[in-house]
């Protein structure tokens, strides 16, 4: 006996729920940073009461660990909202689920215009800017950057020397790069399920596999990662 229609959309949407959380959880950090250096403070507990006695220049590991939280929560989110479009779930049905994660869930996921290639088979997947997601999503990397480089505000900005510098920004791109590159994947496969058709004629072609979050496309990051770990400590 088959897994039910039910089951396979609260699956999709409990975890789009849960990789929202975690998205959330990612944007007040990086704006409690942005307060913390502005205010010339060393720590997140000096920002809000309650907040872990992370210190500044640390507070990259914390972006790291947030990072493989959203590869699970992200990788299950795209693998069962998949495991729906490739279903005997009717087009209706698999467009419900789309349509319950785009009008009630979290600002992260509410993708408002499905993000599908501009063309069949293309690897050009825009983002629309009449979606609430995709300002939201801009918005949390350049604040993950913000958060990130080695900048103060005492009475005057403050800017650390060249190694810090350089090492912080590598971090940062390689954050910033791997949650987008996670993100986009699990958004393309969410979007086909509004479509309601067949997924082969949704996903693209030879670019993404629909299953899995493609470590070739995280190579990139991890790299990033390992220098700006490198030359930042």
């Amino acid at each position: 006996m088959g897994e039910s229609a039910e089951l396979r959309h609260r699956r999709v949407v409990r975890w789009a729920d849960l990789t929202n959380k975690v998205l959330v959880t990612g944007g007040l950090a990086s704006l409690a940073i942005v307060v913390a250096r502005a205010t010339g403070t060393d720590g997140l507990a000096e920002v809000w009461d309650g907040l872990p006695a992370i210190p500044i220049e640390h507070t990259w590991i914390f972006f790291v660990v947030l990072t493989i939280v959203h590869l699970f929560t992200g990788g299950f989110l795209r693998m069962y909202a998949n495991d729906a479009a490739r279903s005997d779930m009717t087009p209706a049905e698999k467009t419900a689920v789309y349509e319950e994660v785009a009008g009630e869930g979290g600002m992260f996921v509410a993708i408002g215009v499905q993000r599908l290639p501009a063309e069949p088979g293309g690897r050009r997947v825009p983002m629309s800017w009449r979606d609430p997601s995709t300002w939201v999503s801009y918005t949390a990397a350049f604040g993950a950057l913000a958060a990130l480089l080695p900048w103060s505000w005492d009475g005057g900005p403050e800017i650390a020397s060249i190694g810090p510098v350089v090492g912080a920004l590598l971090l940062a791109m390689g954050i910033v790069f791997a949650n987008w590159v996670i993100g986009s994947q699990w958004a393309v496969v969410l979007s086909g399920l509004g479509a309601g058709d067949d997924p082969d004629d949704i996903y693209m072609s030879g670019c993404i596999d629909p299953a899995l979050i493609d470590p070739l496309l995280l190579s990139p990051a991890v790299l990033l990662l390992i220098l700006g770990a490198l030359l930042a400590t």
